[in-house]
């Protein structure tokens, strides 16, 4: 009837995944899901500082750790409590877990919660490489990868004894200190006192007290009892300064790259290893394709855990989204250089192949020569030494023959030019030939393209004018934008998102289109604004900064912890008037507050503007977002267009008469559009379609004879949205 899966550590085949009569197996898993999904959650966990930790029991599908979550216990890691320790603990819980999990299932009770993929993060296996202590880092960060390496690999540093020979000491448990003398990093320093504690090693930050240390081949004991055996020198370096070189690079998270002494540059790396930006690029594109992770967030959380150079990072950055972008071009050029099909090539060895044919095909920064070598070094770090050969014959063919590949032509193949020429994935070329003609190569060579940097004026900072001016140092083509009202296109350069501007509250981050949509809803100070789909708050704060403080906006999502980042935000820009609540906006809305802190209406909420900023396929976003054109799925927009004729029919019965909702989504599709916009009025004679003219003037550009706005990246240069106002009749 069921089957059980424990510890396995290896994907399940497909036989016995569907053996089970009632079609799934369940897994406990050692962490809350989303978070940590992969082969060393526990350890991870404690790397990365949490506070807490626990179980969860979900359905096992193919991809790793997705399926849906049946229940979930949380408790606290200890402050210096190791993966072993915390292993024990989790066992038990798990046992439990389990336990409830087949008796609800038994009963008939079991209620199944599908896993939020953007809050997805990854935990990969954890071996020697990561081991090795990096005392540039923190106390706290040292002592968090000790615990987590305990009992085994074992967190471990070179030390030299009296007579300046090395040897490997592992450190199995340990607590920080903070105060005290600046200290070097690796600085060894012996108690000069019965008071002082035995041992202290500086970091780059604080002293690290060891508790527990072990030499090589010898038994783990507390630093006074390894001192009287084993002598070492006061003011002794650990590490690399021990007399020689460390056995590998130095990293002290799982995944951060190829760690450094102070000096070194990033991009430097171990003989036979690639560098750190590379490495990071590469092992974030396997995530992407392993485990369908959004390719922004595994960015983000891998160039976090390291410590790369600007250059280092920007080159990281343009590997990522420069192969994925172009990936369905790249799998046509490596088709035909290489001596086998593409389908047998293993994932991990695609993705090395993929990112080195980029660079060779796309960079002129970087030599052909360069380009083979890395990706061979890449490839030998993923452990695949095997397929080292392949990859430097195949990568060397393709740049021998660069520039030679024949790609269907656009009159004779249209489909075959948009997925092959453009990398546009089959299903999706289809649907854009159907619903766009000619104009379909447009808009992907458009989607191919970088997207300018737009940001939304806080008026309660200043104007627009004022924040142009002030930002024309650092971003010389700033310039006010088209369609948006307090929209301001900054170019295709630089980061506005770390401008010491963003962070005093002066403006946002947001695409042209998405403001546009915030226009449309036409405020007035003293509205009450209902906006239901509203993490992570970018158009919620928005409809706020429109208000004025006079009106209110009651912001809901059905994730709490995404609810966070919208309140975060309003106190960045310092906005009053937001409140936030949990809810499920699928589901009747009859006894909603219009506000979080207020009770419910007896008659029913009555809200004279609602926005549904619907949950959607994000094609029009690819430019920003290119692994969504391989992440989305060919039935999501069908499945998403059923929620987001929901969301829009629930949400009309909250407007009051008179007033309006505005449907938006970031795609492209007519499915998810102008059909269930369609469908809705058709539905609904109390509710219109907004007349073009009482659109405003900024948007007639976009607006078509029925009003919808249509806002497309080859002809706007912004994100491609969709928007419409439905007005209910008076």
């Amino acid at each position: 009837d069921l089957g059980i899966v424990v510890a396995f550590g290896q994907f399940i085949p497909k036989p016995i995944r569907t053996l089970p009569q009632r079609g799934y197996l369940i897994n406990g898993h050692a962490s809350l899901l989303p978070r940590y999904r992969g082969a060393s959650p526990i350890a991870q966990a404690i790397l990365d500082g949490e506070k807490y930790t626990g179980v969860s029991v979900m359905r096992v599908e193919r991809e790793m750790d997705t399926g849906p979550v049946a229940l979930a216990h949380r408790i606290e890691i200890g402050e210096q409590e190791n993966t072993g320790e915390l292993t024990g603990r989790l066992a038990d819980l798990a046992a439990q877990a389990l336990l409830e999990a087949v008796e609800s299932i038994a009963a008939g009770r079991d209620q199944w919660t599908e896993q939020n993929p953007e809050h997805a993060s990854l935990a990969p296996k954890i071996g020697r490489a990561d081991a090795e202590i990096d005392w540039s880092r923190s106390a706290l960060q040292c002592a968090r990868q000790i615990h987590a390496m305990a009992p085994k690999p074992g967190a471990f540093t070179q030390v030299a004894d009296a007579e300046g020979k090395t040897s490997e000491l592992k450190i199995l448990r340990a607590r920080i200190e903070r105060s005290g003398s600046p200290a070097q990093p690796g600085e060894l320093k012996l108690a000069a006192s019965s008071e002082d504690p035995a041992l202290r090693i500086g970091t780059g930050e604080g002293w690290l007290i060891p508790l527990e240390i072990q030499r090589a081949g010898g038994k783990s004991m507390d630093p006074d009892a390894f001192l009287r055996g084993h002598p070492l020198l006061d003011g002794a370096v650990l590490g690399a300064g021990a007399g020689r070189r460390p056995m590998s690079a130095k990293r002290s998270r799982p995944g951060a790259g190829p760690g450094r002494s102070p000096g070194d540059s990033a991009g430097r790396r171990r003989a036979g290893s690639p560098t750190a930006a590379r490495l990071t690029a590469v092992r974030v594109l396997e995530r992407v394709e392993r485990a369908r992770a959004y390719a922004d967030v595994a960015l983000h959380h891998a160039l976090a855990q390291g410590n790369m150079a600007s250059a280092d990072r920007r080159l990281a950055t343009e590997l990522v989204y420069g192969t994925l972008r172009w990936r369905g071009r790249l799998d046509f050029v490596l088709a035909s250089a290489l001596d086998r099909e593409l389908e047998s090539i293993e994932p991990l060895v695609l993705t090395a192949l993929r990112m080195g044919a980029y660079q060779i095909l796309f960079s002129d920064r970087i030599p052909d020569t360069a380009a083979v070598d890395e990706a061979v070094r890449c490839t030998r770090a993923l452990g695949v030494e095997r397929a080292t050969g392949l990859v430097n014959a195949t990568l060397r063919r393709v740049a021998r023959e660069n520039g030679e590949t024949a790609f269907p032509s656009w009159q004779e193949d249209s489909l075959g030019h948009l997925e092959h020429a453009l990398s546009v994935p089959n299903w999706i070329a289809q649907r854009w030939l159907a619903d766009y003609g000619a104009d379909a190569m447009l808009l992907a060579e458009a989607c191919n393209q970088p997207p300018p940097h737009t940001i939304r004026v806080n008026p309660r900072e200043g104007s627009r004018d004022e924040l142009i001016e002030a930002l024309r140092e650092e971003f010389p083509e700033a310039r006010a934008c088209a369609l948006a009202s307090r929209g301001i296109v900054l170019g295709r350069s630089g980061d506005a998102g770390r401008d010491p501007l963003f962070r005093e509250g002066r403006y946002t981050v947001q695409d042209e289109a998405s403001q546009a949509v915030v226009d449309l809803l036409a405020l007035e100070p003293h509205h009450r604004v209902l906006d239901v789909c509203a993490a992570p708050g970018t158009k919620t704060t928005a409809i706020a900064e429109e208000l004025s403080g006079s009106g209110s906006v009651l912001a809901l999502d059905r994730h709490a912890g995404r609810l966070r980042l919208v309140a975060q935000g309003a106190r960045r820009l310092g906005l009053p008037g937001i409140s936030t609540l949990v809810r499920d906006a699928t589901l009747p809305l009859a006894d909603l507050p219009l506000a979080a802190d207020q009770p419910s209406a007896p008659e029913g909420p009555a809200f004279d503007r609602v926005l549904v900023d619907a949950p959607c396929s994000g094609l029009g976003a690819l430019r920003r977002n290119p692994d969504a054109r391989w992440r989305v799925r060919e039935s999501d927009p069908g499945r998403l267009a059923a929620i987001q004729s929901n969301l829009i029919e629930e949400a009309a019965r909250v407007v009051s008469p008179g007033g309006s909702l505005v449907y938006s989504t970031c795609t492209v599709l007519r499915e998810e559009n102008e059909e269930v916009v369609e469908g809705f009025l058709a539905g609904h004679p109390d509710f219109q379609a907004a007349a073009p003219a009482s659109l405003p003037p900024a948007l007639a550009a976009v607006a078509d004879a029925k009003g919808f706005i249509r806002c497309q990246p080859h002809i706007n240069d912004t994100d491609g949205f969709f928007a419409a106002r439905l007005e209910r009749k008076d």
